[in-house]
């Protein structure tokens, strides 16, 4: 499962992650570990640059999922994807 949100706010945003339902006619069933890409900056208007080739990076970490449902937090000015085993 895979699961992008982008929180264009300037404050970080708790959600509801809500699974449940089905994927083509089957059941979807969660492994409870999965993984977070996070590409996020302070200010909406910062970028890359030859002098600062870094300043965005994407950050891995893992997560787990207890359950179909569960809340997360998106970091202010991202782009995170969500990877659900």
């Amino acid at each position: 499962m895979v699961l992008k949100v982008v929180n264009a706010k300037t404050t970080p945003l708790t959600a509801k992650v809500d699974l449940r339902g089905t994927i083509q006619g089957k059941t979807v069933a969660l492994s409870g570990k999965g993984k977070a890409i996070v590409l996020s900056s302070v200010k909406p208007t910062d970028e890359n640059s030859f002098a600062e080739p870094l300043k965005i990076v994407p950050v891995e970490s893992d997560i787990s999922v207890s359950a179909p449902t569960f809340d997360y937090t998106f970091a202010p000015n991202s782009f995170t994807i969500l990877r659900i085993k």
